[in-house]
């Protein structure tokens, strides 16, 4: 910006309202990434937003509420993990963890829910005013949800790729996953926005 390398494409947006639907971009990519200083310098063409899929009939049945937190996430897996329902036994967390697949997205997500304690700008894996590594009691707590994920995921977990998201859910076998798709499934199922 300080060398004049973004052009500003407010009157482009506002000119072109009938073919470009500004509105319809996510608020937060819209004020947060794509302007500065109340210019539009970027149009987003494309963005992951974060969200807990679970299935609604599966919790009704066990009597469980949707989860708000990653111990409220980890609480209701244990209850259903090993349980049994339409003749399926149940996972009760989905997530692919593999090594240069979205294993890592993941983990970023949960460790960045407790770091970000100021929002994206102050780092999740360094502090972003002196880069020191974020390796206190947040990382620690991370790791100890991510370990409890597990422990009640799906036995393909560590060995299957970004699909055990989708299709474990896709057979009724899962109860929870998070991803960065709206996706559908052929069950009673429901979504919410990751923590």
């Amino acid at each position: 910006m300080e060398y004049n390398g973004w052009a500003d494409l407010t009157p482009y947006i506002n000119e072109n309202q009938g073919t470009v639907n500004w509105a319809d971009i996510l608020l937060g990519y819209r004020e947060n990434i794509a302007q500065y200083e109340g210019n539009i310098i970027m149009f987003p063409l494309d963005g992951d937003l974060l969200n807990l899929f679970y299935r609604k009939d599966i919790l009704e049945h066990f009597n469980l509420k949707p989860p708000r937190t990653w111990d409220e996430y980890s609480e209701v897996a244990k209850a259903v993990h090993g349980q049994t329902y339409e003749n399926q036994t149940l996972v009760g967390s989905c997530i692919g963890r593999v090594l240069d697949c979205a294993g890592a997205y993941w983990a970023n997500l949960v460790i960045a829910s407790i770091t970000q304690t100021l929002g994206p700008w102050s780092g999740h894996l360094f502090d972003t005013s002196n880069l020191d590594p974020l390796t206190g009691p947040a990382l620690v707590q991370a790791l100890k949800w991510m370990e409890e994920q597990a422990a009640y995921g799906a036995p393909n977990e560590f060995g299957d790729c970004f699909d055990l998201n989708f299709n474990e859910m896709y057979s009724g076998q899962c109860v929870m996953t998070y991803n960065c798709k709206f996706i559908f499934f052929r069950r009673q199922s429901c979504f919410l926005n990751v923590f």
